[in-house]
């Protein structure tokens, strides 16, 4: 494994278990130098995120507290709450005198605690130990303390601890034999864990885990962003496999193979909303879900043009259909992407293809980018299309209609449910055709409804 944060070897003794903080017997330490470096990479991921204040961590396989209390030296700062949880009750005293080592409170009585054997005994150990617990209080002198919990826990079980809720950073080391191995009754403990954890880890929460290179560390709820080995150790970073991450792939590989999968010609939804955008008064217009560049260009001619699209490929092909507009690759959902307040949003045949609560998310991310009395524009599958009720069922009108591929199709009142925070103006039923080399015939009955957001939302 390549460092990239903890890049200089440097005396951790300091943090060295026994000497300042507490040791477990029967429990093993962690080296200081990863896990500095798998903090850092953790804290990178949620930045990456958008998360950029005072997390909260939690290691559910904590033993005495050592890893757990590591961090918070670490990253003074970092961590707003620690909750660390272990079924081995005998280890957790001393996991709760690690983590109290965090507070000021703890750490001037394990100061004192050290002084009297110093006093008492005299050895050179013991008057290292005091210089190092010295050093370690002024590493979190300006910091604020984190409140923090250990839990007696099975963490292979049905559920989180009480109280452990919204984890933005999970790092633990696994059991893997030798001094600490696995305990619980759950077959697959990694797998078990893993789908335990979903519980309680924030949607934009990071997984970090350590492990033996027996074990394999993977789960179908997860996503892997990094991965290597280190001596007998391997680590994987992991974030929740969303749908909105999955939906990015399939676009992604789509556009990469397919290229302009609708060819040139606009949907006439486009042609619509961009005349009444004008007749409105409106100058600027976000396309969210532009793909190439198809129906952005019927805007571009008229208005100040930004268009949202997840897909790489599809925003190299767009940046050449449609120069004029600008194209920003990154998801609906990305806090980092589109931070502008504009006059109009279109979103053609977008919203049906995610699941209810990602619908829900979605629509308050286009009102969030409508100015005051701005303008929305949206389209989706009706309930009337003929792929209405094929395929595999995933929720009250949503079916897996074709391998890789589903959507959600609208009755009139769902869609105008869906718009709650606009006054409802037009709607619409449109039948478009999408032909392919396979079906040259096909068409989708569509549903289009425009609206203005409400002043009260606004507000």
């Amino acid at each position: 494994m390549e460092y990239r944060y903890a890049t200089v070897k440097r005396n951790e003794e300091d943090f060295a278990s026994g000497r300042v903080l507490f040791s477990a017997h029967g429990t093993t330490a962690f080296p200081v130098r990863l896990a500095s470096e798998l903090v850092q990479r953790g804290l990178a991921e949620l930045r990456r995120k958008g998360r950029t204040g005072p997390c909260r961590l939690y290691d559910p396989f904590c033993g005495g507290g050592y890893l757990t209390a590591l961090l918070g030296f670490l990253q003074p700062g970092a961590f707003s709450r620690i909750d660390g949880a272990d079924l081995n009750e005998e280890v957790l005293p001393v996991a709760r005198r690690n983590l109290a080592l965090l507070t000021r409170e703890g750490m001037e009585e394990r100061i004192r605690q050290i002084g009297e054997l110093a006093e008492l005994y005299g050895k050179p150990s013991h008057r290292d130990a005091l210089q190092s617990a010295e050093r370690l209080k002024a590493l979190r002198a300006s910091a604020p303390e984190p409140e923090w919990a250990v839990h007696h826990h099975d963490s292979t079980g049905a559920e989180p601890p009480a109280g452990v809720r919204e984890v933005d950073l999970v790092l633990t080391d696994l059991p893997y034999g030798g001094l600490v191995d696995w305990q619980g009754a759950a077959e697959s403990p990694v797998q078990a864990f893993l789908g335990q954890l979903t519980q309680c880890l924030h949607p934009d929460g990071v997984v970090i885990v350590v492990a033996d290179k027996g074990q394999k560390l993977a789960h179908p709820a997860y996503r892997r962003l990094q991965g290597g080995k280190i001596g007998k150790r391997q680590f994987v970073i992991l974030e929740r496999e969303t749908e909105a991450n999955r939906i990015a792939r399939y676009w992604e590989d789509r556009f990469a193979e397919e290229g302009e999968i609708w060819n040139e010609e606009p949907s006439p939804t486009a042609q619509d909303a961009a005349d009444w955008f004008a007749r409105s008064g409106a100058r600027s217009v976000l396309v969210a879900g532009a793909g190439y560049g198809r129906n952005s260009r019927v805007f571009s001619d008229r208005f100040e043009v930004d268009g949202i699209e997840v897909s790489e490929a599809a925003v190299r092909l767009g940046e050449r259909f449609d120069p004029s507009t600008r194209f920003l690759c990154c998801s609906v959902f990305d806090p980092e992407g589109a931070r502008d307040r504009y006059d109009a949003v279109y979103a053609y045949n977008l919203l049906h293809l995610f699941l209810s609560e990602d619908r829900k998310r979605l629509m308050e991310r286009l009102l969030a980018w409508l100015n005051p009395g701005g303008l929305l524009y949206v389209t989706g599958f009706s309930d009337e299309d003929d792929h209405n009720g094929r395929g595999e069922r995933l929720e009250e009108g949503t079916f897996a209609y074709k391998p890789g591929k589903y959507g959600h199709f609208f009755t009139r009142d769902e869609l105008r449910d869906m718009a709650a925070g606009c006054e409802i103006g037009e709607e619409r039923s449109w039948i478009e055709p999408f032909p392919t080399a396979d079906d040259p015939g096909r068409v989708y009955r569509i549903r289009s409804l425009a609206g203005k957001k409400r002043e009260l939302e606004a507000k």
